[in-house]
């Protein structure tokens, strides 16, 4: 039986007395796996930032660690300035195909050619106004902000903003890479 079960008070007051591995034996668990305690350090921006680029660096292997952290603190920015989930933006680089061209270090990163500071921050506002014109229309957050990824995709199509399939098959893709991201898959 574990401690919790013998009420929460008394569970909690023991996990507070007891160290993780005290807790373990009294529980008859094995002790935390590394991974769960890697998991269970606080995040900082620094370890966000990380695992941001070790993301980026899964989409395209040939992007180096240094690119890909420099990217991964400009996705972080351009996403807070304009109020959006960072994992949404990663999820718009990798389906757009951002990462199949990356050039420069530090300040010089180029994606396709342009700086990657503009190349982000472009495709955030553009993101980001896409959504807010959504949300004006009665629907629920969630929905204006899939209906704007939708219209992202459609303005991308090679077929002009009409082609319905190609711009659900965007927005479906880059749905699925956000859950990916976030755990939920």
């Amino acid at each position: 039986m574990s401690l919790w079960g013998r009420g929460w008070f008394i569970g909690a007051a023991l996990a507070l007395s007891l160290g993780p591995a005290e807790l373990a034996r009294a529980q008859d668990l094995p002790p935390t796996p590394p991974l769960r305690q890697e998991l269970a350090k606080p995040l900082t921006p620094a370890r966000i930032r990380a695992r941001y680029a070790n993301a980026l660096r899964h989409f395209n292997k040939r992007v180096t660690q240094a690119q890909a952290e420099t990217l991964a603190g400009v996705i972080m920015e351009e996403s807070r300035e304009n109020e959006l989930d960072a994992r949404v933006v990663v999820a718009v680089v990798a389906v757009e195909g951002l990462l199949n061209k990356v050039t420069g270090q530090g300040a010089n990163l180029r994606l396709w050619g342009k700086p990657a500071t503009a190349t982000i921050g472009g495709l955030a506002k553009d993101l980001r106004a896409k959504i807010t014109a959504r949300s004006k229309q009665p629907a629920s957050a969630s929905k204006a902000v899939l209906l704007g990824i939708t219209d992202r995709g459609a303005a991308r199509s090679p077929k002009g903003a009409g082609n319905a399939a190609a711009a659900k098959k965007y927005a479906t893709r880059v749905r699925d890479l956000y859950r990916q991201l976030s755990g939920m898959r």
